[in-house]
């Protein structure tokens, strides 16, 4: 399995610079608070079969962590995200889309302002989508390629939506009844055995008039070979799981909305997580969400390789974590918004020079065409 180390810190704590950090902060807000317009995706053809389409964020961090020993860290950075795509459609029976995107590793698609870096930070730019897909059989989508995560998500508790899998995935659809498979695999072995999963889940979506609910139930089984070097090219040598459920439910009523994500593995310990989270829609503009996370080292797939990466862990995953994620929703008009949220972990497990407290503060500026 991959071994990114996640290196997450959090909101810090005042210290010099932070004044004019959130003085900057607070002006683009105010600038960008207004309702603008914006682009729809662009067609290239008369009939509409081909169309551009791409988003920027510009993210605003301040980050801190705190170890049991006492000693703090903190961080402001700037970063982006870029994307650009064609969505194509042959004919009736086949379809497909191609995105390029910045970032730097598996699930980090945004870059740190860094004008002098060598090379640049931007530089780092590549497909994060490239499939075909196939329609020709009733209520049936066949896809090929690098594509999204097709598995219905509330949180990336599971998996990393800016994981996007080198898959063969079906969907197949009937009703209220949604079924989703796919093959993936992770790391291609050449001559020697590859490194796959296998994931799948079954979701429903029911209610009436105002009160509305989805329930899902899923899993993901990897395929580990334990021949594997975890040393040379960053591979786990052999996992602590490689079996994973998870049981998610949503109730939608109103401006509310209301979730919880449970998971379980096969791991012989920290094999179990869970997620809750109320959402509230103030009104067209506004809107407010609070989640806890309580996510043990072994419950997330690839011992928690996919999972969400946004709280930070001293562990070589972003998992052996609890705690909670608050966030405000602002609409700034037509394709364009932003968000202010703030994280703040604490250790599960803990060790002996183990990183105890970690939050962070994000502001989001989103746009798209």
């Amino acid at each position: 399995m991959y071994i990114q180390t996640r290196i997450m810190t959090i909101m810090p704590h005042a210290h010099r610079g932070s004044v004019s950090f959130f003085v900057v902060v607070g002006v683009i807000v105010a600038t960008l608070i207004i309702p603008t317009t914006a682009l729809a995706s662009i067609p290239l053809d008369e009939n509409g079969k081909v169309t551009l389409f791409g988003d920027v964020r510009l993210r605003i961090e301040a980050d801190d962590r705190e170890k049991q020993n006492a000693v703090t860290n903190n961080r402001e950075r700037w970063r982006y995200r870029a994307r650009f795509g064609v969505a194509f459609k042959v004919n009736d029976n086949w379809s497909g889309k191609l995105r390029l995107a910045t970032g730097n590793g598996m699930n980090s698609p945004h870059n740190t302002f860094s004008t002098a870096d060598s090379p640049p930070s931007g530089s780092n730019l590549g497909f994060d989508q490239a499939y075909i897909a196939f329609t020709g059989v009733k209520n049936l989508t066949v896809i090929g390629g690098k594509t999204s995560f097709n598995f219905w998500q509330q949180t990336e508790v599971f998996w990393d939506n800016d994981i996007n899998p080198d898959a063969l995935a079906l969907v197949y659809k009937t009703g209220p009844l949604t079924l989703n498979a796919a093959y993936v695999v992770v790391i291609d072995g050449g001559w020697s055995d590859d490194l796959t999963a296998f994931t799948y889940q079954g979701v429903y979506n029911g209610g009436s008039g105002n009160m509305k609910y989805t329930l899902a139930v899923g899993g993901a089984s990897l395929d580990a070979p334990t021949d594997m070097d975890a040393t040379d090219d960053g591979l786990v040598d052999g996992l602590h799981a490689d079996n994973h459920w998870i049981i998610s439910g949503q109730l939608r009523t109103g401006p509310w909305r209301l979730g919880i994500d449970y998971l379980q593995s096969n791991a012989d310990t920290e094999d179990t997580a869970y997620v809750a989270q109320i959402r509230f829609k103030v009104n067209k503009v506004l809107g407010l969400r609070a989640y806890y996370y309580y996510v043990e080292t072994y419950a997330t797939p690839g011992d928690g390789v996919f999972t969400q990466d946004n709280f930070g862990s001293n562990e070589p995953s972003a998992d052996n974590l609890k705690g909670p994620r608050l966030q405000l929703d602002y609409n700034l008009g037509p394709n364009s918004s932003m968000d202010v949220r703030y994280y703040n972990a604490k250790l599960i497990t803990k060790g002996v020079d183990t990183q105890d407290d970690r939050s962070r503060m994000q502001i989001n500026f989103n746009v798209k065409f």
